[in-house]
């Protein structure tokens, strides 16, 4: 089964990312031509390069002119390393499968299939597809259909060849499935969703590496595979300069906790999943894995006969634990009212910016307008579950800053924030 990717809300990470990439290779190429000029130019002493006695020749003017350019490099590395936008998942809902043979019977097996994917995506958790509820659906998949279509994909096979496949696009009702979900009780897990950074060591029995954002590999495809699977954004570090001095191989494969923190600083994220991964006596993929998430690690191990199934079940432990925490409870009979008040709303655009914004949350079941005094926008909110799911799906976006450092969920009732225009 496949989804249509992992996009965020306004712009594409991967870009930006092989940006930074860019310049920190550049900084590594400038170093080493300013020291070889250096070196030409007569200003290296036994200990060290002494950049304050400079003579006035071609390559001593050479070495002036790319440290102040280096600096320039080096401030740019600081002002791209600055906190990653919240992402938005699309394509929650829909699900593409190959198709094998055909018929009917073989088309209603995929779309029963393809609504299974779903609503573990849309969940949070397999779990839901025990119910008694959801087991009656799925003998019905194709109700909850939207749309579907046929499409002929290039499949590159394991010689190497590319062949063409017929494959099925299945597009599901979003508001039936979260019916469907409401109705059975179980949690629902919206479209903003939480950055995953992944520290992953291998031990090929010729060295040690960590994998990196750049890196072509069958684990690396594996977890971005199973990750778009279960709708998990997910990070490979850059491992350029700065990543190799914040976490050296050493400190990776020791897997503690602070200083895989430290390192992942740059990144943002919102949960760290770090891994060591080497082949036992018997050939079998075996290692140990540390998930962090809200300043708590918790560590556990899998085995696995090859390097898919390694990777599915630790990206299935991580969307496990992340679905828990930020899916909203629908096992509740009444929504909750909660006064919400916004400031920062200077324009009738940003009125109806904010509004939306919040009408789009999952947790969020009805937005209405009490009072507009100055930039100040007073809503009463009808919200589904706990307030806290709330306050967690608005924290991933960064749209609206909370106006007190006070536990915002604390009095349940009431919440101050401050609009984020961008």
């Amino acid at each position: 089964m496949g989804q249509d990717g992992i996009d965020e809300k306004r712009h594409n990470i991967w870009p930006f990312l092989a940006f930074i990439h860019t310049i920190s290779y550049l900084q590594k190429a400038l170093y080493l031509l300013e020291i070889i000029l250096v070196s030409d130019a007569n200003l290296v002493s036994s200990k060290h390069i002494r950049r304050w006695r400079f003579r006035q020749t071609p390559s001593a003017l050479a070495v002036q002119g790319l440290s102040i350019f280096r600096c320039f490099v080096m401030a740019l590395c600081t002002l791209v390393s600055l906190e990653l936008p919240a992402v938005e998942v699309k394509g929650l809902y829909q699900v593409e499968a190959l198709v094998q043979e055909a018929g009917l019977s073989a088309r209603g097996k995929l779309m029963r299939l393809g609504m299974e994917e779903v609503l573990v995506r849309v969940s949070g958790t397999p779990q839901v597809l025990r119910h008694e509820t959801i087991k009656a659906a799925l003998k019905k998949s194709d109700k909850y259909l939207q749309q579907f279509s046929y499409q002929t994909r290039d499949i590159k096979k394991v010689n190497g060849d590319n062949v063409e496949q017929l494959a099925l696009q299945m597009y599901f009702d979003p508001t039936l499935i979260n019916d469907l979900l409401r109705q059975a009780r179980l949690p629902i897990w919206g479209h903003n969703r939480p950055n995953l950074l992944l520290w992953i060591t291998i031990d090929d029995g010729q060295g040690r590496h960590i994998i990196s954002a750049t890196e072509e590999s069958l684990l690396r495809q594996s977890i971005i595979d199973q990750a778009k699977l279960r709708g998990l954004p997910v990070l490979f570090p850059l491992m350029d300069l700065d990543d190799e001095a914040a976490l050296p191989i050493v400190e990776a494969w020791a897997m503690f906790k602070e200083p895989l923190q430290n390192a992942s600083k740059r990144y943002q994220p919102e949960a760290i999943l770090a891994g060591r991964l080497y082949q036992d006596e018997n050939a079998q993929w075996t290692g140990r894995w540390q998930f962090i998430f809200n300043g708590q690690a918790q560590s556990f191990n899998t085995n696995a006969p090859d390097l898919t199934t390694y990777a599915e079940s630790a990206i299935d432990y991580a969307a496990d634990q992340l679905g828990s925490y930020y899916a909203v409870n629908t096992d509740t009979d009444d929504a909750g009212r909660v006064m919400f008040q916004v400031e920062g709303i200077h324009s009738l655009e940003a009125y109806a910016e904010v509004t939306t914004y919040l009408e789009l949350l999952t947790p969020v079941s009805s937005v209405q307008t009490v009072a507009v005094e100055q930039d100040r926008l007073t809503l009463t909110l009808m919200v589904e579950g706990e307030v806290e799911k709330l306050v967690e799906a608005i924290a991933l976006d960064h749209r609206l800053i909370p106006r007190q450092k006070t536990d915002q969920t604390a009095a349940a009732s009431k919440l101050y924030y401050r609009w984020y225009q961008r």
